[in-house]
């Protein structure tokens, strides 16, 4: 699949929670690479292996939280 891109800087949250948000754009950019490799994979059965449809879902809700998370502290911080 070539090489994992770099991963996006997120440079607006307190810096005390900088190094949370770099990590968490590391677990976004490796999750994005493992989708493809996945998806390439599987090629016409990823439509309907509901294992990996359930994993990759639930990977999703996991990264949301942490974004949500992530959020939440920052803005509890700056108030």
């Amino acid at each position: 699949m070539g090489a994992r891109l770099a991963s996006e800087v997120v440079d607006k949250v307190d810096p005390s929670l900088a190094p949370l948000a770099h990590r968490l754009s590391i677990l976004i950019r490796d999750f994005g690479h493992d989708y493809k490799r996945i998806a390439a994979e599987l090629k016409e059965n990823f439509a309907t292996d509901h294992l990996a449809q359930s994993r990759i879902s639930k990977s999703v809700v996991n990264i949301h939280g942490l974004i949500c998370s992530l959020s939440r502290l920052d803005k509890d911080i700056r108030n």
